[in-house]
């Protein structure tokens, strides 16, 4: 395999949603218009999103990194073959997700705010990848001094800025609960 400058980026998502383990129990009910609603404390949400939504989620997030990982490693014969890998393979199944997760209904305005944050950070990766299938050359020396190339760079920086802020809003969001994350054992992504 050619060393260039995409190789590298991989898994950021995987381990930006990572469930962790917490426990929680407290919710409350209010009556409005003749319903009653159920109003979930944020920490209640906090911990279904952690403990429940996220690895609903995660499985599929792995899977499609993985073969990110073997695209550009084991399997890489040339940036053509990438090219096709990236759009038959990744690109489509990788927006998919984003349309699910995309879809999670959150109250907390403090969770919606770090939810968006993950999805910035799927989003400017997809853009990325996108990118990669343009870009007349991926691997090689010149790759990442073309204009191209840096703004896919730059795109890939922004996806680990966007998951650590993620992750960060998760963590103090779980301080702020004295909620206790712990982060699960990542799969392999080199099967």
């Amino acid at each position: 395999m050619k060393k260039g400058i995409f190789v590298s980026f991989v898994l950021v998502g995987t381990l930006a949603l990572s469930a962790c383990n917490m426990s929680s129990t407290t919710s409350s009910s209010s009556k409005g218009n003749g319903q009653e609603q159920k109003k979930v404390s944020e920490k209640e949400e906090l911990t279904t999103y952690v403990n429940k939504t996220v690895p609903g989620y995660r499985d599929e997030e792995v899977s499609i990194m993985q073969k990110y990982t073997k695209a550009v490693s084991e399997d890489y014969k040339d940036d053509q073959q990438l090219k096709d890998t990236l759009k038959n393979d990744i690109i489509p199944p990788y927006e998919k997700f984003y349309k699910k997760v995309s879809s999670i209904q959150l109250q907390s305005p403090e969770l919606k705010k770090a939810h968006q944050k993950y999805l910035d950070g799927i989003n400017n990766q997809l853009t990325g990848y996108k990118s990669m299938v343009k870009l007349k050359n991926l691997t090689g020396p010149n790759a990442e001094k073309t204009k191209e190339g840096q703004e896919i760079a730059q795109h890939f920086k922004q996806t680990i800025e966007d998951f650590s802020e993620y992750k960060k809003a998760v963590k103090d969001l779980a301080d702020k609960h004295n909620i206790k994350l712990t982060t699960p054992e990542m799969p392999s992504t080199t099967n």
